[in-house]
């Protein structure tokens, strides 16, 4: 079993060494020069600590010398020996790869791992529950899996919310509990966390791939996959093609799944042949079947390999050839699908002996040139998808689209409506995502939710975020080539009273500064009270 260790870029160490100005560590790094490394140097021979930091930035960044990790791992040792939880978690993440010239070494990993685990380090904790889920460096122990995701989910950590959200909702290690499961995988949800939002869009698809809940799974896979989920890219294709929002819609399928294909994800390969061999959105094409279903084969995906053998046996697409036909249907066998072994053996009975060798050589051959690709499960495609946390994605140029800004509409309207539904917080991820990258149009976030006196509001974020939305729906709705910003922030705050209206309804949850907002917009002073505020609190 391979063990799906988070790849987390923290921007920030998590030291207990005080900064000046609270300028992080990364930032002082960035800065320094060939001229500022020998005084590192013997400040850190003496000890210091914010030297031996820097010096393990400067090498494994590259800053004021050339990168060069290995020469950064003795000063990441002697701060270690600081009792520095982020060393340790460091030291234990370069042992689980073999990074920076240390040997590979499950067993360090792990102790590591639980000497950060045990001083807080939250992800730490996280890793550390990977390593006891998957018995890598520990033996095999999911109930103390479950409680170090337990620790790491109540500190915040997404990756380990949605773990936990994944855990109670196959109801293997803990007794099944869907009101826990999306309890966990709306709180990374909240975060961003793509993951989570496919662990959610599962729980509400049925066993044969069919939507439960079609808006609500729309909604998800388009929030995971405009933060580049290629699972949500493929399942998008799928939804189109099969028109569970409305009328099969080809064209935007094949765009979904050309997405997830580019990216080596087979089963798009395998709809996209599929289309091609029955001509869905385009005249049928019997060779573009064949390539799509031979990029799928090549990256391991057993029913593609079916497929070619299919098209070899019968000469569909391309010159009958038993040979190859057998011979994808022996790799497909070797790799355990047994409705591959069966026509194997169906075939084998019509091919001399010198065809079944030939056949099996050429198996051989694809094996040794497609190691990786051999170890996928039949009938299965396993993507190594990682999760970064802080997603280091290139800057969209694209203006938004038409179809986007109606969705975005959509959305908008949708949260003003009904806030805390299931669907709020894909709803929520996806605009979030779509108005930090587009080019073309812009918001100016402003907080009127927090009161003078600063009072706690339970749903304050909810509705922070809502009047965003609802300034962004007004400028769409309203495309000037310069925007009105005092009737645009008014927008945004009757939507979020709407919003704040059916919160209290539901949640019995008032707030006074919002009941007064309320008041001023029944009286039709809003306008003037939001624009006063906007000088003060909108930069």
């Amino acid at each position: 079993m391979r063990l799906r260790r988070l790849l987390a870029a923290l921007l920030v160490l998590l030291l207990s060494a005080a900064l000046p100005a609270q300028e992080s560590y990364e930032a002082r790094a960035r800065r320094l020069q060939p001229e500022d490394i020998p005084p590192l140097i013997e400040k850190a021979q003496q000890g210091d600590k914010q030297a031996l930091i820097l010096l393990w930035l400067a090498y494994s960044g590259g800053h004021g010398v050339p990168r060069d990790e290995t020469k950064g791992v003795p000063w990441l040792l002697k701060l270690a020996e600081t009792d520095s939880p982020e060393a340790w978690y460091i030291l234990s993440n370069l042992y689980a790869d073999g990074g920076a010239g240390l040997p590979q070494d499950h067993k360090k990993a792990f102790q590591w791992a639980l000497k950060a685990a045990e001083e807080g380090h939250y992800v730490a904790q996280n890793n550390l529950a990977a390593y006891y889920m998957a018995g890598q460096g520990v033996a095999r122990d999911p109930q103390q899996a479950v409680r170090w995701y337990t620790a790491s989910a109540e500190a915040g950590w997404a990756q380990a919310q949605m773990m936990l959200g994944r855990i109670y909702r196959e109801g293997k290690v803990v007794p099944q509990n869907r009101a826990e499961a999306i309890k966990w995988l709306e709180k990374a949800i909240a975060q961003g966390h793509t993951g989570a939002m496919v662990e959610l869009a599962f729980m509400y698809t049925g066993p044969t791939g069919v939507p439960l809940q079609p808006q609500l799974v729309f909604d998800l896979h388009q929030a995971a996959a405009a933060r580049g989920n290629v699972f949500s890219e493929y399942a998008l294709g799928r939804i189109y093609r099969a028109g569970y929002m409305g009328p099969a819609d080809y064209a935007s399928a094949a765009a979904w799944l050309r997405k997830a294909s580019h990216r080596g994800y087979a089963p798009a390969d395998l709809a996209l042949g599929e289309m091609a061999e029955q001509g869905q959105g385009s005249a049928a094409s019997l060779a573009a079947a064949f390539a799509d279903y031979q990029r799928a084969a090549d990256l391991g995906y057993t029913p593609a390999m079916d497929k070619l053998a299919a098209m070899y046996r019968t000469g569909s697409g391309v010159s009958v050839d038993p040979v190859n036909a057998a011979m994808w249907l022996t790799i497909a066998g070797k790799m355990g699908a047994a409705d591959s072994q069966h026509a194997l053996q169906a075939l084998s009975g019509g091919l001399s002996e010198s065809q079944r060798q030939m056949a099996t050589a050429r198996a051989s051959v694809w094996i040794t040139e497609h190691p990786e690709e051999f170890k996928q499960t039949a009938g299965s495609f396993d993507y190594l998808n990682y999760e970064w946390v802080y997603d280091p994605s290139p800057v969209r140029k694209e203006p938004s689209t038409a179809s986007e800004r109606a969705y975005a509409l959509q959305l908008t309207h949708r949260l003003e409506q009904d806030p805390l539904s299931l669907d709020a917080t894909a709803a929520r991820a996806w605009l979030d995502q779509w108005w930090q990258e587009i080019p073309d149009l812009t918001v100016r976030p402003c907080n009127f939710i927090d009161p003078p006196d600063h009072a706690k509001y339970d749903y304050s974020t909810v509705l922070y975020k809502q009047i965003t939305y609802s300034e962004g729906a007004f400028i769409l709705e309203h495309p000037a080539s310069e925007t009105n910003w005092n009737d645009a922030f008014l927008a945004g705050v009757k939507g979020a009273l709407k919003a704040y209206q059916v919160i209290v309804q539901e949640k019995s949850a008032h707030s006074l500064w919002l009941d007064d907002m309320q008041r001023k917009s029944d009286s039709g002073e809003l306008g003037g009270f939001v624009a006063q505020l906007a000088q003060q609190r909108c930069k």
